[in-house]
């Protein structure tokens, strides 16, 4: 019903198995030449937490996004989100659909 709502899975799930590459989030930023990430929008379908976590283990303190938008409806806590906040980041907006977080203060001067 919904096309642009995938998620990863197994063949033995059911459904229709399309293969796609997938690279860790710091190797497409190295790739691409940033030395800085402003804004990071991430919506993954239920892959936040791991692809963040393996970022930030690896990613150098200059790389950590100046602002996050992830997807969490109203009310909703997510394991992408507790990771968020354990990492220094706090929710500073939220939409019905949408969450924007920005680093701590403390964690801006670093």
């Amino acid at each position: 019903g919904n096309r642009g709502e995938i998620s990863v899975g197994t063949a033995e799930a059911g459904g229709e198995v399309t293969e796609v590459a997938a690279r860790p989030l710091l190797d497409v930023i190295a790739e691409a030449g940033l030395d800085r990430v402003d804004a990071l929008k991430i919506d993954i379908e239920g892959m936040e937490e791991p692809v963040l976590a393996a970022f930030f283990a690896r990613a150098p303190a200059k790389l950590r996004p100046g602002m996050i938008i992830i997807e969490a409806r109203r009310g909703e806590e997510t394991p992408a989100l507790a990771l968020l906040e354990r990492t220094g980041y706090i929710a500073t907006q939220r939409t019905k659909l949408n969450v924007i977080l920005t680093p701590r203060d403390e964690e801006k001067e670093t």
